[in-house]
């Protein structure tokens, strides 16, 4: 899911611009404190008038900010559409977010081979690049295998990787 949604976007290049994808998939994203209400969690989606509406405290940090609203595109994308999203739809949002925003294409191609790396190239949390680094040797030990799914090929030569 997480490939293609990047090939439908047309991403060609690394950090992923959050604000492009809300964009061109008309979705809006407006910080709580310019829409009055008052911040509960950092990050969360609406539905209002047949609208997506992605809300954000503007008071976190940029690459954790980055991480939340990934988060919450992937509750979108991932068709999450109730307001108490069980333990499972986090994770699976989660997982997402990891996924669109550190690609194992990208890793794997790039050699990235820290979390530093992968944070700075991909402009996220440290937190999150470790995260994604352990998965990433997971995959490196136990299956080798990278690049062989034609969606993961076709996000690889959009990249120019």
């Amino acid at each position: 899911m997480a490939w293609k949604f990047l090939i439908d976007s047309d991403v060609l290049a690394y950090p992923l611009d959050l604000q492009r994808l809300i964009r061109i998939n008309g979705w809006n994203a407006v910080s709580y404190q310019k829409s009055g209400i008052s911040p509960h969690k950092p990050s969360e989606v609406i539905f209002a008038d047949g609208r997506i509406i992605l809300l954000f405290d503007e008071q976190i940090e940029r690459k954790q900010l980055r991480f939340h609203i990934a988060h919450e595109i992937g509750h979108i994308v991932l068709g999450h559409y109730c307001f108490d999203s069980p333990a499972i739809y986090e994770k699976e949002a989660t997982m997402f977010a990891r996924r669109i925003l550190m690609p194992m294409t990208l890793i794997h191609n790039l050699q990235l081979c820290t979390a530093g790396q992968i944070a700075d190239v991909c402009d996220v949390p440290l937190c999150e690049a470790e995260q994604r680094l352990n998965r990433y040797l997971n995959i490196l030990t136990t299956r080798g295998k990278f690049d062989s799914h034609t969606l993961e090929l076709e996000l690889k030569r959009r990249l120019g990787l």
